[in-house]
């Protein structure tokens, strides 16, 4: 389900990179309070996002369209100083984060399934 047209757009980010900016921000740890963006530094619409699963299981289903009372928002993490400090790069491809989360959840059809 699609809320609204689907433009809505997100920064996606695997986990495994959340956890090597982590580590590399503890490494670096100078005692000063800072802030660092952890994200992919992309974007992608909701509509983006359905396509893509789509097409990964090769399933032959169109996404279901229902209204949204919000306005369309953006976010998308600047990770400029995460990379220039941190030396922070995300690393796994948004592909291969969402084969890896179809897999999850068709290995794990009790989480999402109505019984």
């Amino acid at each position: 389900v699609i809320y609204g047209k689907g433009g809505d757009v997100s920064d996606y980010v695997h986990v495994q990179d959340v956890v090597e900016a982590t580590l590399l921000a503890l490494a670096h740890d100078n005692g000063d309070v800072q802030v660092f963006n952890v994200g992919s530094g992309k974007g992608y619409t909701t509509y983006e996002i359905a396509e893509r699963i789509i097409q990964l299981t090769g399933k032959r289903v169109k996404p279901i369209h229902k209204p949204s009372n919000h306005l369309t928002k953006r976010v998308v993490c600047d990770i400029t100083r995460a990379n220039s400090i941190l030396g922070y790069q995300p690393k796994v491809e948004l592909n291969k984060g969402l084969i890896e989360e179809i897999n999850f959840f068709s290995d794990n059809p009790n989480l999402w399934r109505k019984t």
